[in-house]
């Protein structure tokens, strides 16, 4: 989370030249894919541009595609080698990443994701940011043995998965994180220590749609 916000901050920065921006965004950790496999990516709820040091805000409706492709990729595997024990093959395994994503990590902005109404805002909490593995109304069959569900495919096409109540249950449960361990996080204008002070601009923000929500996800 913390690495893909810098990302954001970087890439909104780089031709402002008055000094660093900071985004107000609300990060949401998803460890899950359609089929409650494993596949840890972030939904992001994030203002168009930031604020400079002196609370002014820097509106950018267009956020650089390829280049938060390359920050985000590179703040992620920089802060692993950090954290990593300093062995060769650590080093080897981060070098590797590099050259084998040579256009960066997924990063999903399309236009429609520009939120500029309160109604919009409201789906896109209610879709994310309380969204979990899978829905009571994706479960479409139980016969005491094997749990039927669906899901949609990026065409839209219901596709249906069978497992056994064990498989089941195991798919689920390997999404419950750790007692304390935040899934959602906010940053910037919409931490708790600087909320109250940016709340103003924040409000002026929704209204005139530049808040976006984005995708996240390192392959």
């Amino acid at each position: 989370m913390d690495a893909a916000i810098a990302a954001i901050n970087d890439t909104i920065s780089y031709k402002h030249r008055n000094g660093r921006l900071t985004a107000g965004a609300i990060v949401v950790l998803h460890p899950f894919s359609k089929r409650m496999g494993n596949n840890p990516h972030l939904h992001i709820l994030v203002t168009e541009g930031g604020f400079e040091n002196c609370g002014r805000f820097i509106h950018q409706k267009i956020s650089p595609f390829n280049a938060m492709r390359k920050t985000g990729q590179y703040q992620v595997l920089t802060r692993f080698k950090a954290a990593l024990p300093k062995t060769r093959e650590f080093a080897v395994l981060i070098d590797r990443l590099f050259k084998k994503y040579r256009k960066g990590f997924v990063v999903y902005l399309p236009e429609e994701s520009r939120i500029t109404n309160k109604r919009k805002i409201a789906r896109y909490v209610a879709r994310y940011i309380r969204h979990p593995a899978v829905a009571n109304t994706r479960l479409h069959r139980y016969d005491g043995k094997t749990v039927t569900f669906w899901y949609k495919d990026r065409e839209g096409k219901k596709l249906f998965v069978t497992m056994a109540v064990r498989e089941f249950i195991k798919a689920l449960i390997q999404h419950i994180q750790d007692r304390n361990f935040k899934m959602i996080r906010h940053y910037g204008a919409y931490s708790r220590r600087t909320k109250r002070e940016y709340s103003g601009y924040l409000r002026e923000l929704y209204k005139a749609g530049y808040i976006r929500g984005h995708y996240y996800e390192s392959e």
